[in-house]
């Protein structure tokens, strides 16, 4: 695989990097560096996601006909390493990367001319409600159920870790149809309002401080016909589409090598302070880790850009980047810790961590603990390790 750009791809990555230069404005990109959870505060991605929306940038990934760039898959790997470098705030997946397409694949005309420009101007803020207390990894253990009521639906159950759930007006979910089934057909996918009658919200605080996620409870809530995407009962396809975007949706080596930068410039920065031993095991573990996200640059690369548009990757392929995308981040939180050393205890629970400038060294120091706590869950959400390893193993024997 030749990975040289092209004259046209050196022009337009620089028009890329002048569009970022010219709108990113420093307290965005010290927001998003300073993000101790998964994203940023909605309004700093909103306030990013308008300006690019407005450039017409605002969906890499979707087709021209919805409101999308229509770019090439090299287009999008240049955008979002461009993005990364310059710490512009992290695009909401919920909305563009996971719920947008599954709208554009299985919504109605309806349902496509209202939620699609709302995701890219942002005025929707979207959150996830697949997992429940007793149903992770294995969707099929679902428990929320839905009613059939004259020309509407009753929903009765609970999501949890809905991350951002607070924050959301809307939720895309994945339940039973006849909760007393079953049979992967019995599911449907659904559309709630967060705001509606019967919806409760309850938060949950994770090992990091931070409050990301909720557990969301629903008693009687009317979801009208219009809300189902897709025909009632048949949800289980719509799921399964949406998680191959989610798992492998997106270049996310180009963040990790970012925060890698950043920890290896702390660990210059304090070199002068630890004995030189350690000084020499954190330079052969910042090698290392240095390769490894490589390794994984590579396997994105070599796995996104022969596809075609619309194209999705296999499952076995997005199972195996999922697991180093996870792999990889722990172990730059994991050494980020064990850089910093005895500060990481001097615990804040002020949130979000922007709001007071310390310093970019001091700042790091500050972020340190709270991100290797959030990151113990790479390995859960999205699908968790053991359930990748299963997809792939499922997939070699049967190609035996």
């Amino acid at each position: 695989m030749d990975l040289r750009l092209t004259p046209e791809e050196k022009a337009f990555e620089a028009e890329l990097k002048d569009f970022i230069a010219q709108n990113l404005s420093p307290e965005l990109a010290y927001a998003q560096r300073l993000t101790s959870g998964v994203y940023p505060e909605p309004e700093v991605f909103r306030a990013w996601q308008k300006i690019l929306n407005e450039r017409g940038w605002g969906a890499p990934t979707w087709p021209v006909q919805f409101g999308g760039t229509g770019w090439t898959p090299t287009q999008r790997y240049l955008f979002e390493r461009s993005c990364a470098a310059a710490y512009a705030p992290f695009q909401h997946a919920m909305g563009l990367r996971l719920i947008g397409p599954v709208i554009m694949e299985f919504g109605s005309p309806e349902q496509q001319q209202k939620y699609l420009p709302r995701i890219l101007s942002a005025d929707d803020y979207w959150c996830q409600g697949f997992s429940e207390p007793s149903a992770g990894s294995d969707l099929r253990g679902l428990k929320s159920h839905l009613r059939r009521d004259g020309d509407a639906y009753v929903l009765n159950g609970t999501k949890i870790w809905t991350t951002h759930g607070h924050f959301a007006n809307l939720m895309f979910a994945l339940v039973r149809s006849e909760h007393d089934q079953t049979d992967g057909k019995k599911f449907s996918f659904i559309i709630v309002e967060m705001n509606a009658p019967g919806v409760t919200i309850q938060p949950i605080r994770t090992m990091g401080g931070d409050h990301e996620l909720n557990q969301v409870f629903f008693d009687d809530v009317v979801i009208s016909k219009e809300k189902i995407i897709g025909v009632s009962g048949e949800g289980w396809a719509k799921a399964l589409f949406l998680l191959k975007n989610e798992r492998a949706g997106s270049f996310y080596s180009t963040r990790l090598k970012a925060w890698f930068g950043e920890i290896a410039s702390l660990a210059a920065a304090l070199a002068s302070e630890k004995p030189e031993d350690e000084v020499r095991d954190i330079r052969d573990r910042l090698s290392m880790l240095e390769l490894d996200l490589d390794a994984l640059e590579f396997l994105e690369i070599k796995s996104v850009l022969p596809l075609a548009p619309g194209e999705v990757m296999s499952e076995f392929t997005s199972s195996i980047i999922k697991l180093r995308t996870g792999k990889c981040r722990q172990a730059i939180s994991t050494l980020w810790v064990d850089i910093v050393g005895a500060d990481v205890r001097r615990w804040e629970t002020e949130r979000p961590l922007n709001s007071v400038g310390q310093g970019l060294n001091r700042d790091m120091i500050r972020l340190a603990a709270p991100r290797y706590l959030n990151d113990r869950a790479q390995s859960i959400f999205g699908g968790s390790s053991e359930i990748q390893h299963d997809i792939m193993a499922r997939t070699l024997l049967q190609e035996r």
